[in-house]
């Protein structure tokens, strides 16, 4: 009886161990896609044409009267503007 409880024990702990790597690599996973449709977004919004005169003029007004319509169409908190030295220049 001591013996078959033991292996049920072990059993158990493998079968949880396998189903708590499952859900780790699961939610690895999820966070991975979430991370990539952000900068897919962004993407998009830093190749209008508008935003980059904006961004180019560093008119910290213009960036953020057309920013925000994007970033709230897009479901994005917000969005830094930052320079080549990782200066922010707009948000």
């Amino acid at each position: 009886m001591t013996r078959q409880q033991g292996e049920l024990l072990k059993l158990s702990q493998t079968r949880l161990l396998e189903m708590l790597t499952a859900d780790v690599k699961l939610a690895g996973k999820r966070l991975e896609f979430l991370f990539e449709d952000r900068v897919r977004r962004v993407s998009a919004i830093a190749s209008d044409p508008n935003i980059v005169k904006a961004i180019e003029s560093r008119n910290n007004v213009a960036m953020s009267e057309l920013l925000g319509p994007f970033a709230e169409l897009d479901d994005i908190d917000g969005i830094v503007v930052l320079d080549d030295k990782a200066r922010v220049i707009g948000a």
